[in-house]
């Protein structure tokens, strides 16, 4: 009897076991904080176009950008690389389209998405030659992860190499024309 109560509780735990890691265990904690500024549709990153141009670049993006599930960002700080974004792109005038974060979820231990790094490195390559400049917000991408002081502040704006990275140097705040971009939206 002993032996058979033995199996059955060797049997259930090997069962909890298997459910708890794929359906429950996360590899870090909840970060609530950046949940909440993820449903605040934050404005990630920006593509300064050539002049007429916009409309093709933005349906090559939306060709590389389009996952329903979501995308993982490898290259920012904590807590992005535990989380899936989910991302919306459009038009903000004849010159920019930006990309917002609308929602976020925590992964789950044996949950992958695929690495927006990627998909943007993708996207470079077909459409480097049309794009001018490239914004990223701060806490969106990291060199090194090095650490500033400035970090709320830190921001990147580089190009698109003809292999498609983005060739990026940190500055403070958003460049003129993304400046005067948002202003013109909010009036």
């Amino acid at each position: 009897m002993e032996l058979l109560i033995g199996i059955v509780l060797c049997a259930v735990l090997s069962l909890w076991t298997r459910f708890y890691t794929r359906y429950v265990a996360t590899d870090a904690a909840r970060h609530k904080p950046f949940e909440t500024w993820c449903r605040t549709r934050p404005l990630v990153v920006a593509f300064r176009c050539q002049p007429g141009t916009t409309v093709d670049v933005y349906e090559i993006l939306r060709r590389y950008v389009e996952p329903p599930s979501g995308f993982l960002n490898t290259h920012g700080r904590y807590p992005w690389q535990h989380y899936a974004v989910q991302l919306d792109w459009k038009r903000l005038n004849d010159e920019v389209i930006g990309i917002f974060v609308t929602s976020s979820y925590l992964l789950r231990s044996r949950q992958s998405a695929p690495d927006l790094a990627m998909a943007l490195k993708a996207f470079g390559r077909v459409a480097g030659e049309r794009v001018e400049e490239v914004w990223l917000h701060g806490q969106f991408h990291s060199v090194n992860r090095q650490l500033s002081p400035e970090k709320e502040r830190v921001s990147w704006l580089g190009s698109l190499a003809p292999n498609g990275e983005i060739e990026a140097h940190a500055m403070i705040g958003k460049p003129i024309w993304l400046t005067d971009t948002l202003d013109q939206l909010a009036a």
